[in-house]
């Protein structure tokens, strides 16, 4: 064993780490480059992947070995660990700018890092050109204040601590966050335990996802930790942070280890809902002009998918009463072509937000299917405001949505609000060139239990009087993760089967693709195995549930996280069968 770790020890020399690293940052700001200019898929890019993963670990691993390794009393090893720690810190801060929107942010995050790494190795190995790499000096008088540098030390460690137990709690909340977030819909009464589920379930929507930021964030946090330690006074401590470490930047990498796994249960499920042979149903010259190529590769996450333009709309009311003013956004295809996917169907967007939060938008997923040719309404409908009653006023200020949606409202209320979008879709179909022969619905959390009810109401002809069923044609509906069940949770009454969609279901509603995270601790995956148990009760089984492995709620949210981008290759897919009514018993 002893000899092994010396061949380890050996082969780990800074100078060879330092020295592939030049190479691989430059091969990773290349490919990054090339991957932003060309925008379409390649093998290269799944193999740019793996070399952009390896590039990432070997920047902080190089840190790390420098706190190993360099002589810190020397002018020029201490200018390299100080530097390791502003590429740390640094670090940390780019995870968290790339799970903005803003391709400025993003390119900006991964170019940085990529080149501060480069900066980092190349100073690393011609510094040893001459030099054993305990012997990084030309100077053995250390610059500034050794005061100063205790407590800026003290601060990081701090700060470090507590990012770590924020890390240990996300860990925790991605592996079972369906366990300590879960609130039965039937639950009424605010109890300290449902309070600290609740808790659970709402920090599950920030942790329960993006697992690649987060196992970069959990191992740049440790290392740099651990460069405030001094290893040889407290080893024990050294050695017990470095494994908590590990530990969570290896439960946050599993999601993405599960991704073979997911695209099987994918492809499993949707064959089964919408039969063996739908892939022979596209056309080939679809699939290579339109849609994805593949399900996912690790360049996407970091530089983002590329969409092409649409045209967009905003804040057009349909609906006026008294204080109650409901605007909508639209995408549209830029230009009027018959031969793009969508056909100019309709989607309407349901924004989710616990029936009291929440706006509408023109985010990446509307333009992106706008850009395909549907037309995407994101609407507006009246929302819950007593759910902020409970809650300082400062919260609804800050969380609160516009005050021109707020309102006395239940789901019987929200639901008659969709349908009177529905009753002006109809009149003013020709003015946005919409084609009312293909609706489709989606939404999600909130918005997609509205879904589930607005889609299944529609189909049934049962609520006439409510939606415009009767010149709406719903080819099929897409729910994330939906609340069904869970309205009087929050205080809000309607109709039976409204509350509970499930009860609309019959043998030939409309099909239905959902998304839903195992670990999600606002919707127990339990609710949505109860909703196709209906489908299936009526022998109907075009309903297909998509797996987000270790996904907690909204894991859908990076549009460039691994977890939306495999939904999404199967969406696009499942729009157009519907579109061409290629879904059939």
């Amino acid at each position: 064993m002893k000899h092994i770790v010396e061949k380890l020890d050996d082969f780990l020399s800074i100078r060879r780490v330092s020295g592939l690293l030049i190479f691989l940052n430059i091969i990773s700001i290349v490919l990054g480059v090339l991957y932003v200019a060309i925008e379409e898929y390649y093998f290269i890019w799944d193999v740019f992947g793996v070399i952009l993963l390896m590039t990432i670990f070997g920047n902080i691993l190089l840190v790390f070995l420098d706190t190993l390794r360099i002589n810190r009393k020397a002018s020029l090893g201490n200018l390299i660990n100080i530097l390791g720690y502003i590429y740390l810190v640094l670090l940390i801060l780019s995870w968290f700018y790339m799970i903005f929107i803003s391709k400025v942010i993003i390119y900006i995050s991964y170019f940085g890092m990529l080149g501060y790494g480069l900066v980092m190795a190349m100073l690393n190995y011609y510094s040893l050109h001459k030099k054993e790499e305990g012997d990084i000096s030309y100077s053995t008088n250390p610059r500034g204040s050794i005061q100063i540098r205790k407590v800026i030390r003290m601060i990081l460690g701090i700060c470090c601590f507590l990012l770590i137990l924020v890390g240990i709690y996300a860990s925790i909340n991605t592996l079972f966050g369906s366990l300590i977030g879960f609130t039965p819909p039937e639950t009424t009464e605010n109890s300290t335990i449902y309070l600290i589920r609740s808790f659970n379930g709402v920090a599950g929507i920030f942790m329960a996802r993006s697992g690649i930021t987060w196992a970069f964030i959990s191992l740049s946090t440790t290392v740099l930790l651990l460069k405030t330690f001094n290893r040889y006074k407290h080893p024990k401590r050294f050695k017990t942070v470095g494994v908590i470490g590990l530990v969570m930047t290896g439960i946050f990498l599993t999601p993405l280890i599960l991704v073979p796994y997911s695209v099987y249960s994918a492809e499993r499920n949707f064959s089964e809902a919408f039969g063996d042979d739908w892939r022979d149903d596209i056309p080939n010259d679809i699939e290579e002009e339109f849609f994805l190529k593949t399900y996912y590769t690790v360049p996407m996450y970091f530089l983002g998918v590329p969409t092409k333009d649409c045209k967009i709309l905003k804040d057009i009311k349909y609906h006026e009463d008294g204080d109650l003013k409901l605007y909508f956004d639209v995408c549209m295809p830029k230009e009027d072509d018959d031969d793009l996917p969508g056909k100019n169907s309709v989607i309407i967007s349901i924004h989710g937000g616990a029936w009291a939060m929440g706006d509408k938008g023109t985010g990446q997923w509307e333009r992106y299917f706008a850009a395909q040719g549907y037309v995407v309404f994101s609407i507006q409908y009246g929302l819950y405001e007593d759910f902020w009653k409970q809650f300082p006023e400062e919260a609804e200020d800050a969380l609160g949505p516009p005050e021109n949606v707020q309102g006395d409202f239940d789901i019987d209320d929200m639901a008659e609000q969709i349908g009177i979008f529905t009753k002006y879709l109809v009149n003013n179909s020709e003015e946005y060139n919409a084609n009312l022969d293909s609706v489709f619905i989606a939404g999600e959390s909130a918005g997609g239990q509205l879904t589930c009810l607005t889609a299944l109401a529609i189909a049934s002809g049962e609520y006439n009087d409510i939606f415009a069923s009767d010149n709406l044609t719903i080819k099929g509906y897409v729910p994330f993760y939906p609340a069904n069940r869970k309205p009087k949770l929050y205080g809000l009454d309607g109709k039976e089967e409204f509350i509970d969609p499930a009860k609309l279901v019959e043998k030939d509603s409309p099909p239905c693709l959902i998304f839903m995270g195992t670990s999600d601790g606002m919707v127990h995956p339990s609710i949505i195995k109860d909703f196709k148990k209906a489908y299936e009760i009526e022998e109907n089984k075009h309903c297909a549930i998509l797996w987000a492995y270790l996904g907690g709620h909204a894991a859908d949210s990076d549009f460039n996280e691994h977890y939306n981008m495999i939904f999404l290759f199967y969406l696009e897919r499942f729009l157009y069968l519907c579109v061409n009514d290629k879904i059939v018993d």
